[in-house]
């Protein structure tokens, strides 16, 4: 469980650097969408290339949650801290990107009450890539 979690991170950062970059060459809503579809399978197929299944699918939501975790915790820390959105929110938003495009596609005001339960996303879809990766190993062989 601690390979994976450890792992999660370092998929998350690399999910991160690359939307970052994407992101940057963005203009309109489309393409933060585009971007961020491509994110969200990029946690996804790299969950199911480089995380290892565990023995339940509740096992393997918990060894990839902290990923969601910190971000939760740094969200919460920094949401009642005095400046609402002040400096100390970029913080949170460059560790979920996500919150960021979902703001630029649908178009609504960058503040925590919208953006904050974007944390779940890195564990979920990461989540999901390790369950398809089970259901690949488990699927009985085609007749």
């Amino acid at each position: 469980m601690l390979r994976n979690s450890l792992r999660s991170f370092a998929l998350h950062a690399l999910v991160l650097a690359a939307s970052g970059f994407l992101y940057s060459g963005c203009r309109d809503p489309i393409s933060f969408a585009i971007v961020l579809t491509l994110a969200m399978a990029g946690y996804a197929a790299l969950a199911f290339a480089y995380l290892k299944p565990l023995r339940s699918p509740v096992l393997n939501l918990l060894s990839v949650s902290p990923v969601s975790l910190v971000g939760s915790l740094m969200g919460a820390w920094l949401w009642h801290r005095p400046g609402g959105l002040g400096f100390q929110w970029l913080f949170f938003m460059g560790y979920n990107l996500q919150g960021y495009a979902i703001t630029e596609v649908f178009r609504f005001e960058l503040d925590p009450e919208r953006v904050y339960w974007s944390f779940i996303l890195p564990s979920l879809f990461l989540w999901i890539g390790l369950q398809v990766k089970v259901w690949r190993q488990t699927r009985p062989a085609p007749t």
